[in-house]
């Protein structure tokens, strides 16, 4: 399976307030908004957020966090695969450091990089 490469950025096309979607969209592409190649739109679920009528002070909301997440993921799914790939080579030439209980870090790469590439977990 194949993603929208890398980059990703947060933009908020529509205006900055708290009920305001953000998209998560491609790094390069056109300063319009149309011509955006957009891979997901995040919004909060709060109902005074998402009308506007919230009198809470701005901050960072749960929508923020999400669209951050979303906008790393390409990033945090090449990390984890060199993270795994360093680990098999130290694996292979020294052995389980320590009995540090790496097989656990192990299997957790594995499903996370799994998951992120739509495969089926094992």
């Amino acid at each position: 399976m194949s993603h929208t490469p890398a980059p990703w950025l947060v933009e908020s096309p529509l205006g900055d307030g708290p009920g305001d979607h953000l998209w998560i969209v491609q790094e390069g592409a056109s300063s319009e908004v149309y011509d955006w190649r957009n891979i997901a739109v995040v919004c909060s679920d709060d109902p005074e957020e998402m009308d506007g009528s919230s009198s809470k002070p701005i901050r960072v909301t749960e929508r923020d966090a999400n669209a951050a997440l979303i906008a790393a993921a390409p990033e945090l799914r090449d990390a984890c695969a060199d993270a795994l790939a360093g680990w098999r080579y130290i694996r292979a030439n020294h052995g389980d450091l320590y009995g540090v209980g790496w097989d656990r870090v192990e299997q957790a790469l594995q499903a996370a990089i799994a998951k992120a590439s739509g495969e089926k977990p094992a």
